[in-house]
Order: structure tokens, then sequence, then C-alpha cells
């Protein structure tokens, strides 16, 4: 390539903002893709709770009321066994 040319192709990688082409993977395609992460996130369904109402103060106190009863059985022995501690796990010994 004549330096003429050389130089025109510098001007124009300058002036529209390309970068030079050797015929060699580098990754710019990927690097200069726009991000799609929120278009992603709109595509998803909102959270059950924002469904049933959000979060007012009706299903916070309904919330809490739960966790307060769950809180009273397992202090009274009667709550959820833990994760591999039930009658199923118990036959297999």
């Amino acid at each position: 390539m004549s330096t003429t040319a050389k130089q025109l192709a510098d001007l124009s990688r300058k002036i529209f903002e390309r970068l030079p082409q050797n015929n060699i993977k580098s990754g710019n395609k990927i690097i200069s893709a726009q991000l799609k992460g929120d278009k992603v996130v709109s595509w998803f369904n909102k959270p059950l709770v924002m469904g049933m109402g959000g979060y007012s103060e009706y299903y916070q106190k309904l919330n809490q009321y739960r966790l307060d009863t769950n809180a009273t059985l397992k202090q009274q022995g009667r709550g959820p066994p833990k994760k591999g501690a039930g009658k199923r796990s118990q036959k297999k010994k």
C-alpha cells in the first residue's frame, strides 16, 4: 500500500472511529455490541408479591404473622424438620 493510501486509511479510521482490519479475530464485535441485560430483565415476570398487591401494609402484616407463627412453633418443637432430617431420610438409615 502506498503512503497516501495508508494516510487515507488512518484518517478514515479516526473520522469514523473504526478499528484497523488485520483479518485477525479480536473480539471487537462482541465488545462493541449493545448490552441486553435490561431487555432480559423486562422480559421476566415480576415477583409474586408484586402481583398480589406489592409491598402494602396488609401483606407486610400477613408475612410478619407467618414468621411469628413459625418462630413460636419452632420454640415449641413443632416446626418443620431441618433439611434432610424428615421421615423419608430416617427410613433409609
